[in-house]
């Protein structure tokens, strides 16, 4: 089996790129472990449908002292990614947010575009009807869960919908977080299928007289999430550790194409 690419490795710690729609299973954990050693286990569990880091304890010691710190809420995950910005006439339609998020709470400044920096604080538990999915609570139901927001850059495409590159800061690791607090605030993640938009990023979307064949590739048809690093006190030296993940090719692709052809 073809382990993830390396991003590092010391006596008590090990980081691998993860791939964007590849399950954490049991048969790739068993085969780090094979190569790696057997004491090896996961530090978090990132959610399949996402790319970027993931991290692995060597021992039970380190294993015991990264879990500690995520309980204790001082890992930081940074992650990237494309949303969608709803307009005003969905916006309008609450029961369609409420649907997919649980709690809609959409942020938008005075010129009516989502704010340059904001922060999302919703609870975050498992949908009582929907198996794998997840929902928002107020106060009453889930575990709390926040997330800093800071909008990086904007498009538009040739349809005039609105897409932003955003950057997501938090250190409470709740599942679907971002994607959920995202989609809360009227602007999901593209190619998400349980809180976003259906349908992909496609060039001919963005490019004005484009001349593609018929059964056109998109550029984007996988969440459009990505772990970009994550931040906590190494278990052995107690230094601060940074590991960080480069991007994926299609969302790097999708980038390219927004920047040359939606700015």
């Amino acid at each position: 089996m073809t382990l993830p690419p390396l991003l590092h490795e010391d006596d008590a710690v090990l980081a691998f790129a993860k791939t964007g729609g590849a399950p954490t299973t049991a048969g790739l954990i068993h085969a780090i472990q094979a190569r790696h050693g057997r004491t090896v286990a996961p530090a978090h569990r990132p959610e399949p449908e996402t790319s970027g880091v993931w991290l692995f304890a060597k021992d039970k010691p380190s294993l015991d002292a990264i879990s500690g710190q995520f309980q204790s809420k001082t890992v930081t995950i940074v992650a990237h990614g494309l949303a969608y910005v709803l307009p005003a006439a969905e916006l309008d339609s609450p029961e369609t947010l409420h649907a997919r998020t649980g709690v809609a709470t959409p942020l938008r400044d005075a010129s009516g575009l989502l704010p340059d920096n904001f922060t999302v604080e919703l609870c975050v538990g498992e949908h009582e009807d929907h198996a794998g999915r997840m929902t928002t609570y107020r106060k009453r139901g889930g575990k709390p869960a926040l997330t800093t927001f800071r909008l990086l850059e904007r498009f538009h495409d040739r349809n005039g919908r609105a897409l932003v590159w955003v950057e997501a800061s938090h250190s409470t690791a709740r599942g679907h977080q971002v994607r959920l607090h995202l989609a809360a605030s009227g602007a999901p993640l593209l190619a998400d299928p349980l809180y976003g938009v259906p349908g992909a990023l496609l060039l001919s979307g963005l490019k004005r007289g484009y001349k593609g064949r018929d059964g056109e590739r998109p550029l984007l048809d996988q969440l459009a999430l990505h772990h970009s690093s994550l931040t906590l006190r190494h278990p052995a030296t107690r230094e601060p550790l940074t590991l960080t993940s480069p991007l994926p090719h299609d969302l790097e692709l999708a980038l390219k194409n927004l920047r040359k052809f939606a700015a």
